[in-house]
């Protein structure tokens, strides 16, 4: 699950995202050839290019999540010691604000029981996501 600009969540796929991505490109081309037949001042088409590029990269970067699937590995994982850890019975949730925008993400998760330390958690480990909320880049 991800929320979208303007705060509304959805479940989106890799290719529902690519193609979001696609249709949000060519409203990208269609504003510059508006803006040209409308004479619009520069600095109006360089703020109305910036929000559309960050829904661009909010819809990419949706993308890229979504490959990296829900980190279920099966009832259970082993960890690089051999220690092996449960699934938790439900995903968890995770807030990511990336410079795009902030995405929702629902991912399983390994420890003994619910309630106690979360040990392994697949996807994140695989994105690379910071121990907080926030991006890197942010």
């Amino acid at each position: 699950m991800f929320i979208a600009p303007g705060g509304f969540a959805m479940i989106l796929t890799t290719e529902q995202a690519f193609l979001k991505s696609q249709s949000q490109y060519q409203a990208l081309q269609d504003s510059v050839t508006r803006a040209l037949a409308n004479g619009q001042r520069i600095d109006q088409v360089e703020r109305d290019l910036l929000r559309q590029l960050l829904e661009l990269g909010h819809s990419l970067l949706m993308a890229f999540v979504a490959e990296h699937g829900d980190g279920d590995e099966g009832p259970t994982t082993t960890a690089p010691d051999g220690q092996v850890w449960q699934r938790l019975p439900q995903p968890h949730t995770r807030r990511y604000v990336s410079i795009f925008g902030e995405l929702i993400i629902d991912r399983f998760v390994y420890g003994r029981r619910e309630g106690q330390k979360i040990e392994s958690v697949p996807v994140d480990r695989r994105l690379g996501l910071p121990a907080g909320e926030f991006s890197y880049v942010y």
